[in-house]
C-alpha cells in the first residue's frame, strides 16, 4: 500500500509540475508571468526530482541577483534626484557627483589591498611557472633515461595506456611530496611570523584544512599537467630500435 501511494505521488507531482513547467514556457511567448510559472513548476517537480531542484536553485540565485541590481538602481536614481535637489537648494553650487560602488570597487578605490600584494603575487605566479618549466626538463630527462625499459615494455605487448598511467601516477606521487615538502616549509615560515610583526597581525596567518587540501591538491594536478608532454615523449619511444640499440 506504501509503495503504490509513493508511486501515485510520485506520478501526481510529475504530471503536475510538467503541466505547470509548459504552462510558463508558452506564457514565456505569450503575455503573461512566464518566469513565475515556471519557477512554481519547477518548486513543485523538486518535490520528487533532484534535477528540479538544481534548476530551481539556480532560478532563485538568479532572481536574487536581479532583485539587488534593480534595488542598486533604485537607490542611485534616489541619491540622484535627491543630490540634484539639494543643488537646486543652493546647499552647493556643484554638480551631482553619485557613486555607488560594490563591496570590490569600494577596496579598489579605499586601497584597502596594497600594490605590494599584487606585486607578491605577480612574483609567486612567476616562480609557479619557472617550478613547472622545471619540472617538466627534470621529467622528461627521467623518462627518456628510461627508454630502454620502456622499449621492452612495449615489445613485450605493454600498450601505451600503461605507459601513460605508470607515468602519470610517478608524476602526481612526485606533486605530492612536492605539496607536503611545501606545508613543511610553510609551517616552519609562520612560526618566524610572531618574530617579525605584532602578536595582532600575526594572528592572522594561519593553516586550516581546506587550506592545506587546496595545496596538496593544486601540486597534484599542475605536476600532472606538467608530466604530459615528458609522458607522451616517452609513450612513443620505438620499441624496435630501443631493442637493436641496446
Amino acid at each position: 500500500m506504501t509503495g503504490s501511494w509513493k508511486l501515485l505521488r510520485r506520478l501526481a507531482i510529475t504530471v503536475v509540475g510538467l503541466v505547470v513547467l509548459l504552462l510558463g514556457v508558452v506564457l514565456i511567448v505569450a503575455p503573461g508571468p512566464g518566469f513565475l510559472v515556471i519557477a512554481l513548476g519547477l518548486l513543485i517537480l523538486s518535490l520528487e526530482y533532484e534535477w528540479a531542484r538544481r534548476h530551481l536553485d539556480r532560478v532563485k540565485s538568479r532572481a536574487r541577483t536581479v532583485a539587488d541590481q534593480a534595488a542598486a538602481k533604485s537607490y542611485r536614481e534616489f541619491l540622484t534626484h535627491y543630490a540634484a535637489e539639494q543643488q537646486r537648494s543652493g546647499r552647493f553650487h556643484w554638480a551631482p557627483n553619485v557613486r555607488l560602488r560594490d563591496v570590490n570597487d569600494w577596496l579598489d578605490h579605499m586601497h584597502v589591498v596594497p600594490p605590494e600584494s599584487r606585486i607578491s603575487l605577480m612574483v609567486a605566479l612567476g616562480f609557479f611557472v619557472i617550478c613547472l618549466v622545471n619540472t617538466i626538463g627534470l621529467l622528461l630527462a627521467k623518462f627518456m633515461r628510461r627508454a630502454a625499459e620502456i622499449g621492452v615494455r612495449r615489445a613485450l605487448g605493454a600498450p601505451r595506456r600503461e605507459i601513460y598511467h605508470q607515468f602519470l601516477v610517478e608524476a602526481g606521487a612526485v606533486g605530492l611530496a612536492g605539496g607536503v615538502l611545501g606545508l613543511l616549509l610553510t609551517a616552519l615560515g609562520m612560526l618566524g611570523v610572531g618574530l617579525l610583526f605584532e602578536p595582532e597581525i600575526a594572528r592572522l596567518a594561519h593553516l586550516d584544512l581546506s587550506l592545506v587540501a587546496m595545496t596538496l591538491l593544486v601540486a597534484i594536478v599542475a605536476t600532472v599537467l606538467a608530466a604530459f608532454y615528458p609522458t607522451w615523449r616517452a609513450a612513443r619511444v620505438q620499441p624496435a630500435w630501443q631493442l637493436k640499440s641496446n
